[in-house]
């Protein structure tokens, strides 16, 4: 994925995020990349996902969206695919 459609993605203020907060993953030096990896090799992005103040509510919302690439709230493709079908939601 290239980095410009991954800012854009990045860029995005889902409900979740409350006013004055910022996600981890927009901090300075954090390489949006590492939620996007060309591979499974998502080791940098739990990092910071587990440090994240909204990580709870970001995989929320990326399971409850059908959000279907990268890392969101410490929850990879198929890790977001099991839990809507726990929540039996549809993709």
């Amino acid at each position: 994925m290239t980095t410009a459609i991954i800012r854009t993605l990045f860029a995005r203020d889902p409900d979740f995020i409350p006013d004055g907060v910022v996600p981890a993953c927009r901090e300075d030096g954090v390489d949006p990349e590492w939620f996007f990896p060309v591979g499974d090799d998502y080791s940098d992005a739990r990092k910071v996902c587990r440090r994240c103040p909204v990580e709870e509510g970001c995989a929320d919302w990326a399971v409850r969206t059908g959000e279907r690439y990268g890392l969101y709230g410490g929850l990879d493709p198929q890790q977001r695919s099991t839990r809507r079908r726990m929540w039996k939601l549809t993709p």
